[in-house]
């Protein structure tokens, strides 16, 4: 109870106790590993968390999942990172206390997720080479289902994810890591060619490119530190907001730009012309998120999460 999320739990090894990823409700912040009795009582709070981050091994915007506990008290873990990541173990008491400093084990570039240890000490995990590229494929327009065969745009090894596409078609929006953080990209889908459309010291998180594709709204920064965005160029830039989230659509003149803020959640639609902001929908404890317009500007649709998870 109390918990808006509590995931991948690992048995201590008297099977007495369970440690596991959870998340406080409602303050997602407090995320970190907790250890509670198998029987129940209080979950204690390990400050995993910190001790990763401080050491290294995690940065403020991965989530380190605990896989399994060894017999000596050191808990084995991966992070989510999308790049590369590295296998540690953090000491961690029966009583659920961070006992040592976090030790890596794996020094590989790949990415090493899901470590289990044997009773003697052995460790196996998995290394993965991840490259993450965008597809297209024909759709049959009175029926929605594919009508020919899929075609590769991007071919690269970085991560390149797919943000959207102007309203004619003919430039694609994206995100990539090819300049060892992640930007924002157009393609010209008739020519090919390809440009990074932002430079900023902030990773860009989720973008949308306008209608007329000549600027694009940026989610950027990290967990602490974010904010929305208007990109024209590289000397053209307006804030829309701080500490905001995503959620952004832009309307179909381009004039309008939708977004969130939490605590509570609320949807704004912000005017580019004169940067006013008017609130559109709030609920006390529902995420509202996803806000998209309609073709002809006059509905906006979004997703309302109601129950946690």
């Amino acid at each position: 109870p109390n918990f808006a999320s509590a995931r991948h739990p690992i048995w201590s090894s008297d099977s007495q106790r369970l440690l596991f990823l959870g998340s406080g409700d409602p303050k997602p912040s407090d995320a970190d590993w907790y250890v509670v009795q198998r029987d129940g009582g209080d979950p204690i709070k390990t400050g995993a968390f910190d001790a990763l981050r401080q050491a290294g091994a995690a940065s403020i915007r991965d989530v380190p999942i605990p896989t399994a506990w060894t017999r000596d008290q050191a808990v084995l873990t991966s992070t989510t990172a999308r790049t590369s990541s590295n296998v540690w173990q953090l000491p961690v008491s029966l009583d659920g206390r961070v006992t040592g400093p976090p030790q890596r084990l794996t020094f590989g570039t790949a990415t090493e997720r899901s470590p289990t240890a044997t009773d003697s000490g052995t460790i196996a995990f998995a290394s993965l080479i991840e490259n993450v590229d965008i597809w297209r494929t024909p759709l049959d327009k009175q029926t929605g289902l594919a009508a020919g065969p899929m075609e590769r745009l991007t071919d690269n090894p970085a991560i390149d994810s797919v943000a959207n596409v102007s309203a004619d078609g003919k430039v694609l929006a994206f995100i990539s890591s090819r300049s060892q953080q992640s930007e924002v990209w157009f393609r010209d889908l008739e020519s090919g060619g390809e440009r990074q459309f932002t430079q900023s010291s902030l990773t860009a998180v989720d973008a949308q490119i306008s209608p007329d594709g000549s600027k694009v709204a940026v989610w950027r920064g990290i967990q602490e530190k974010r904010e929305v965005v208007i990109v024209e160029s590289e000397n053209r830039t307006s804030k829309i907001c701080v500490d905001c989230e995503r959620s952004f659509g832009w309307s179909p003149n381009g004039l309008r730009v939708l977004f969130a803020r939490a605590s509570p959640s609320r949807l704004y639609v912000h005017d580019v012309a004169t940067g006013r902001d008017v609130l559109l929908a709030e609920h006390p404890k529902w995420f509202l998120r996803t806000a998209k317009f309609s073709p002809d500007g006059r509905w906006v649709v979004f997703y309302a999460a109601m129950t946690p998870d």
